[in-house]
């Protein structure tokens, strides 16, 4: 059966290249992200000037907005002066679970307000606040690293598919020169502490040192350990070096390689001619795959096929309407072409049997009566554009008709309800 149908496909896909077939892959309806920020005063968004603006998570979704198709809706618990402890305290409201369990990706910054309570005090004033020892240091850096691992693996509870991004900081302490050695080893013991509880509960470790070296007295002109609006645009371009990656793709269609005016950066694109797979990138199309290359399974039913079956390069036949789909990724049908019966009043082929074109339990209803044309709706979370499109129907002349003909009577003396 498999070698029947990829045959019948491969000719269909070469026959279509001289056939008026257009499906138009226009600008979609944006889908949403849930993003979820938790932090203290850098998600807030105080600055560097002693006043309020927007933390990096403004900055995130703006970014994510401007690169790709997606809209972001974004929900900010960041609070000025929050320590491990305080968003430890937020996951137990259950307003702040539900959107837990409802967002796309998360960010979280927290401990460097547990760790400057410690030691900001010595620094201002080491005649009456002694500096806290090394076993000190080490207890309550393990304490943080408690903290936060128990956050992010609450979070991970609550929706275990989320992405979680977490950020290591910069040394917001750098004009305090005479004490750099203790910053600098507090601030590393902080930052490695931070990057393996992401690691241990599967997040994203997102340094941001880097990104301020050679920056601060752009970013932190003033003593104050807030950044400037330039550095929180710093802060969430190293988160967006992280995120931007993971974001699935959102697909157009069409046939034809796509134009430049079509989707957006880390869009995806099928050509339903020839089934080459694009991304786009920095603008521009790039040819990555080609899914009849991959040799896939053929699957048969009534209806559209379900989005768990299959896997990428999977074809599907619609045994109701004839309707092909080929599968573009884990959970994306996309509607390819139409396998088609003889035409109405067409006598069988010398040889054949009249078919019968009542399905079970459906007595007097004709297979594609009151036909809808197939959808294209991906996942939850994975949409396809609104895509105008003409008839998705392939003329089918001569020995095609007679192939395809031969097939769908294989295809329903074989299915029963």
């Amino acid at each position: 059966m498999k070698k029947w149908l990829s045959s019948l496909l491969a000719f269909m896909l070469m026959f279509s290249f001289t056939m008026p077939f257009q499906a138009a892959a226009e600008e979609a309806e944006r889908p949403t992200l849930n993003y979820v920020a938790f932090g203290d005063s850098l998600a807030a968004g105080y600055l560097n000037d002693g006043s309020k603006g927007e933390g990096y998570p403004v900055y995130i979704k703006t970014g994510i907005e401007s690169e790709t198709g997606y809209l972001v809706n974004l929900t900010n618990h960041g609070v000025g002066g929050f320590k491990t402890t305080n968003i430890l305290t937020q996951l137990e409201d259950p307003t702040i679970q539900q959107a837990v369990s409802e967002a796309d990706f998360i960010t979280y910054d927290a401990g460097a307000n547990d760790m400057l309570g410690a030691i900001l005090p010595a620094l201002l004033d080491p005649v009456n606040n002694p500096l806290p020892t090394q076993e000190e240091i080490n207890a309550l850096l393990e304490q943080v690293g408690s903290n936060i691992g128990t956050a992010l693996s609450t979070m991970k509870a609550l929706n275990p598919d989320v992405e979680i991004y977490v950020m290591g900081y910069y040394n917001a302490l750098y004009y305090m020169m005479e004490n750099s050695f203790l910053i600098n080893e507090v601030l590393a013991g902080l930052n490695s502490t931070i990057q393996y509880a992401a690691e241990l509960t599967g997040s994203h470790y997102v340094p941001t040192m880097a990104a301020f070296e050679g920056k601060y007295e752009e970013y932190l002109p003033n003593p104050d350990i807030h950044p400037t609006s330039d550095g929180y645009v710093a802060i969430a371009g190293e988160f967006l070096n992280s995120i931007l990656p993971n974001l699935d793709g959102i697909w157009f269609y069409g046939s034809g390689a796509p134009t430049s005016d079509i989707g957006y950066n880390y869009s995806l694109y099928l050509d339903i001619d020839t089934l080459d797979v694009y991304g786009k990138y920095n603008g521009e199309w790039l040819l990555i795959a080609n899914l009849f290359d991959l040799e896939g399974e053929t699957h048969e039913g009534y209806g559209e096929p379900d989005a768990e079956l299959g896997v990428m390069g999977d074809f599907y036949v619609d045994l109701e309407t004839g309707a092909v789909y080929v599968k573009a990724d884990n959970f994306l049908w996309i509607y390819i072409g139409q396998v088609e019966d003889e035409e109405p009043g067409e006598e069988p082929g010398e040889g054949e049997e009249p078919v019968d074109t009542e399905e079970p339990g459906n007595e007097g209803e004709q297979p594609g009566d009151n036909e809808e044309e197939p959808g294209n709706d991906g996942e939850e979370g994975k949409p396809l554009p609104n895509t105008a499109t003409d008839q998705y129907t392939i003329l089918v002349f001569g020995l095609l008709v007679m192939i395809s003909s031969a097939v769908i009577f294989q295809l329903r003396k074989r299915v029963t309800h």
